[in-house]
């Protein structure tokens, strides 16, 4: 490690990728030798890994007494859990769900209002055509049946297209 020798004691079992830290390309050292190799006074993290007997804050009471006496009564450290940090990870994935659904909602009311506009204009265009029908003797529900279906042959050949663009791109 830089200029420096150490004698390999033992290996990590691959545990792939955690909090953003990959410890399967970790290496672990005494604090005095990383104090010397990094040039540092402090230490910026510490790990520490529970054995399944324990209590975990049990243990965190413990290690944040411990540091509290090593660093004269003062409270200088914080412990930070496996289970804190995906409660935050949670709190994160929440607020982002509910923002990308506040979007979806606002997509949903622009689109239901553009489509209410389309059918508008594309009713009051049509209302000569419609007099018409209903001139010649047209009952009202096949003038609603032939506004229908020729609005599904239409929706179907956009989707079709869409899904073909889709498919091209």
């Amino acid at each position: 490690l830089k200029d420096y020798r150490f004698r390999v004691i033992g290996v990590l079992a691959g545990t792939g990728d955690r909090f953003g830290m990959d410890l399967s390309e970790a290496i672990f050292i005494p604090v005095a030798s990383a104090q010397s190799v990094f040039n540092v006074h402090g230490l910026f993290r510490v790990m520490m890994k529970v054995e399944e007997n324990h209590d975990i804050d049990t243990v965190k009471r413990a290690v944040a007494q411990r540091m509290q006496d090593l660093h004269d009564g003062e409270q200088d450290v914080t412990l930070v859990s496996s289970d804190a940090m995906l409660s935050t990870f949670d709190d994160i994935l929440r607020a982002l769900t509910l923002a990308v659904g506040g979007i979806a909602g606002i997509s949903l009311v622009v689109s239901g209002i553009l489509v209410m506009n389309v059918t508008l204009m594309s009713v009051k265009q049509r209302t000569a055509e419609i007099g018409l029908l209903k001139a010649v003797g047209a009952p009202a529900h096949q003038v609603r049946t032939l506004f229908l279906t020729e609005a599904a042959v239409i929706a179907a050949a956009g989707a079709l297209i869409g899904i073909a663009i889709g498919y091209a791109v």
